[in-house]
């Protein structure tokens, strides 16, 4: 039996992991999973869609048209949760404002998070 089989075999076990979640067996030999994954904050805000009058369709209509994007990058989603320009989330405007980019999948840093 190998070592990744006998790991895997002690951590069938639930009495074998720690109430965080962690293995025994892999903290000793070194592996801390999710380590470096994000931790998402307990006071998530979800990012509302503006109900401003410079709109220029409504919800019901962002499924059928691009007409509300304003950064001419946008597609058709499916829904009309999905269907919101980068121009309208005022933190990502910013960040465009900054690079002086019309839309935020032409700054610099994109690339290397998406």
């Amino acid at each position: 039996m190998t070592d990744v089989e006998v790991l895997y075999s002690s951590a069938e076990s639930e009495s074998d992991v720690s109430k965080e979640g962690e293995d025994p067996d892999l903290l000793a030999i070194g592996i801390e999973p999710f380590k470096f994954e994000p931790v998402l904050p307990a006071s998530t805000v979800e990012v509302d869609r503006p109900s401003s009058p410079t709109s220029k369709t409504s919800d019901a209509e962002r499924t059928k048209s691009t007409n509300w994007c304003s950064c001419s990058n946008c597609d058709i989603m499916n829904t009309e949760r999905e269907c919101i320009c980068c121009m309208e989330i005022d933190v990502i405007k910013l960040k465009t404002d900054e690079a002086q980019v019309h839309c935020i999948t032409f700054h610099p840093g994109f690339t290397g998070v998406c």
